[in-house]
């Protein structure tokens, strides 16, 4: 997404040229790093805000999914009595300070003193249940303190991730394509917890900020989701906040993308509540046994999905009655290769930058005639590519004009 493809590979494959040059005019990539400098560094609060608006069943699953986040990281095993204590330790005081609008601590270290004042018998909300036992809780902040130092304690340094941050457009007015790149990240811990924060933060901000709207307010990709999204019995913490969004993303108007290579890879119970699938070519049988009650009830047969052509999908829109589509996608906008390494990231960011200026130095002034449409005043092409028709009470073709939508006759533009 963040290196421009060639005018020259667009406009040869058919690609709209006009789109391309509007494309790179009107986006700007961003690229964020966890626990690295070699892009926009962003760091995660151990315990995010949780939304007020929730329904009691709503907050207990979002204060688990948290807590149950920051546990991973800390390395417990869930089935351990250490787990059950530092759990029951981190709900109370989680609980206590929401019940008493106290806001949560912001970094590790904030926390590590809050449950300090347990250890010394100190008043804290929810406290009551958590000074019972203090030998837990010193094996909780010994845990605590291992994520302040290290690596994993990069995690809570940097520029606080903010969805209300990411969707503001830069000084130019250009719509922001925000990559987080977890590959500078360690470990598969590290990996869950930055996914889970971001994934959990994105449904606070849907369900805080409720609007009305036509299109998507926000548009979120997952890719290589199996990792996030795995089939039962797995449970990662990133795996909670999806399903959170699956279910909740039509009635907020938010656009989630799940991607992987491969069916079994997935919770299929969790794309039950997908509305818009695409499928690919099927590698095993157990491929087939996942997808057969869908599609069949649309009249499909295995055979049907075997001749998909490579880099094709066979598309099915769950909220109707029509059989899918096979669909390819169109010539790309955005270069492709090998993938990028963590260490290069800096230096791919400075030539992605460089080549999209040349190109758009380099992008060829129009020789269309433009004319104004005598409505709304907005210039209108005079050329064929542009949608037009042959109406038959004129003798000459009609032009669309893209802002009021009226057809005109040539002889009406200014």
């Amino acid at each position: 997404m963040a290196m421009p493809g060639k005018s020259g590979d667009v406009e040869k494959h058919g690609g709209n040229l006009g789109n391309y040059y509007n494309f790179l005019k009107k986006t700007c990539v961003r690229i964020f790093t966890p626990c690295s400098a070699q892009g926009l560094p962003i760091s995660f609060s151990p315990l995010q805000d949780i939304p007020r608006e929730l329904d009691y069943e709503e907050h207990v699953v979002v204060v688990d999914s948290i807590i149950a986040n920051l546990l991973n990281l800390m390395d417990y095993s869930e089935h351990t009595d250490d787990y059950k204590m530092a759990r029951g330790v981190l709900y109370e005081l989680i609980e206590g300070m929401f019940t008493r609008h106290i806001p949560l601590p912001e970094n590790v270290d904030e926390l590590i003193s809050i449950i300090e004042q347990c250890c010394a018998s100190l008043p804290i909300p929810g406290s009551a249940k958590v000074k019972a036992v203090p030998t837990h809780i010193n094996k909780l902040l010994k845990r605590l303190r291992d994520l302040s130092i290290g690596q994993n304690s990069l995690l809570f340094q940097g520029r606080p991730f903010s969805v209300d941050e990411m969707m503001k457009k830069d000084e130019f007015g250009r719509t922001p394509i925000n990559i987080i790149y977890l590959n500078t990240l360690q470990t598969d811990k590290q990996i869950q917890f930055a996914a889970s924060s971001v994934l959990n933060q994105i449904h606070r901000w849907m369900t805080v900020n409720p609007q009305e709207s036509k299109k998507p307010r926000l548009v979120v990709l997952v890719d290589e989701a199996s990792i996030f999204f795995p089939p039962y019995p797995k449970d990662p913490p990133a795996k909670v906040p999806i399903k959170r969004i699956m279910k909740e993303c039509r009635k907020f108007h938010l656009l989630l993308l799940i991607a992987s290579q491969n069916w079994a890879d997935l919770d299929y119970k969790g794309l039950s509540q997908s509305g818009i699938f695409g499928i690919g070519q099927l590698e095993d049988k157990n491929d087939w046994d996942r997808i057969k009650r869908m599609v069949e009830s649309r009249g499909l047969t295995r055979e049907m999905i075997e001749k998909i052509p490579p880099g094709h999908l066979f598309v099915m829109d769950r909220t109707t009655n029509k059989k899918g589509t096979i669909i390819t996608n169109k010539w790309l906008f955005t270069k492709h290769g090998d993938p990028v390494a963590p260490g290069d990231v800096a230096s791919f960011i400075e030539e992605s930058t460089e080549m999209k200026c040349k190109i758009l130095a380099d992008e060829p002034v129009s020789k269309v005639k433009m004319c104004r449409c005598p409505v709304c005043m907005t210039m209108v092409p005079e050329e064929s590519k542009y949608p037009q028709f042959d109406a038959k009470e004129y003798s000459h073709k009609c032009y669309l004009c893209p802002q009021c939508h009226r057809w005109l006759e040539k002889k009406e533009l200014i």
